[in-house]
């Protein structure tokens, strides 16, 4: 027996669902009604996920996919300590389907994805005739998001760099993706994602 799964993140690549569900075919796209997508996460990284907002919407790819599917996805999303699993309805060309979307708990902080992980959602958006501006306004709401967060410094790669453990709060993140942080030292070097290592505070 395969049921659908709904792809938004990167999963939506063909080459990356070869590798992850063997048995996966895709069988079209569509949107998701209602929600809009943003990026949250934790240490290990920023990641798609989606959340309700009345009046937006969200595209997807949709596949099929098998019982081991579904398990190797289970182990991959982190389920369900980092993402729950929802049936939710997709409005595809000839007509509405329902399959399996991973979500990730709300309760996670925004943040800034790894650029190649923004890179190759913007390629499937290119490449499935997405409306781009969905992912741009994702990036921009997420990134507001993280303004006033409370950051602890792990590691930075600059000689000049405050001590691992230093506290800071973030105050924007600018167009290159660097995350500006007003540390409780007075220094005011930002953070690289991808490179330097730090922890949100609650």
């Amino acid at each position: 027996m395969k049921k659908y799964y709904i792809a938004y993140g990167s999963n939506m690549d063909e080459r990356q669902m070869a590798v992850r569900c063997r048995d996966a075919v895709l069988t079209g796209t569509g949107f998701i009604q209602g929600y809009e997508l943003l990026f949250k996460g934790s240490l290990t990284g920023c990641y798609a996920t989606i959340e309700p907002k009345e009046q937006s919407r969200v595209p997807v790819t949709v596949w099929k996919i098998s019982k081991a599917d579904e398990k190797r996805l289970d182990r991959y999303e982190g389920f369900p300590t980092f993402y729950y699993k929802k049936d939710i309805e997709v409005q595809m060309k000839d007509g509405k389907i329902t399959g399996l979307v991973y979500i990730m708990h709300e309760d996670r902080h925004c943040g800034m994805p790894f650029p190649w992980y923004y890179e190759q959602m913007d390629r499937d958006y290119r490449k499935f005739g997405f409306d781009r501006t969905i992912l741009k306004k994702a990036l921009e709401v997420s990134k507001a998001g993280m303004a006033g967060m409370r950051v602890k410094l792990l590691s930075m790669e600059d000689p000049q760099a405050p001590a691992p453990g230093t506290e800071g709060t973030v105050q924007y993140i600018d167009d290159m993706g660097t995350i500006h942080v007003a540390w409780d030292t007075g220094c005011s070097l930002g953070l690289v994602p991808g490179v330097d290592e730090w922890k949100i505070l609650k």
